[in-house]
């Protein structure tokens, strides 16, 4: 019989430990969400990194040029390499206004352009 006690007694300890790591487990599962949700990083959009790219790529192919300029004394990098850079300019600014149309509510899918010259053929 006291063996039996024993191991009731046990067995209700065991049981109470694992309720113990369950709860913290819960405790710490509920801080982690917490902290979460107040510490959300804002995700950088396509549209911004491009743009980041565009004018870091522009400036320094614009310091290159300075000094290309200033070691061989020569202006002809002027309309190389600052000709390619507006034209990069001008590309990525076209495809923004495109993209932000096309992201829009509402705004033009290829579907609807496909659509349309259907129609317009037939």
């Amino acid at each position: 019989m006291a063996v039996m006690e024993r191991e009731r007694i046990r067995h209700k300890y065991r049981m109470k430990e694992i309720q113990r790591q369950g709860e913290l487990k819960q405790m710490k599962q509920e801080e982690r969400e917490l902290k979460r949700s107040f510490r959300k990083k804002k995700k950088l959009s396509t549209s911004k990194a491009g743009l980041w790219y565009m004018m870091i790529m522009c400036t320094i192919i614009q310091i290159y040029s300075m000094l290309a300029m200033w070691h061989f004394m020569d202006l002809s990098p002027l309309t190389a390499l600052i000709g390619a850079t507006v034209g990069e300019v001008f590309a990525y600014w076209a495809y923004s206004l495109k993209a932000g149309r096309e992201n829009c509510e509402g705004g033009i899918t290829y579907e609807m352009a496909i659509k349309n010259n259907d129609n317009a053929a037939g």
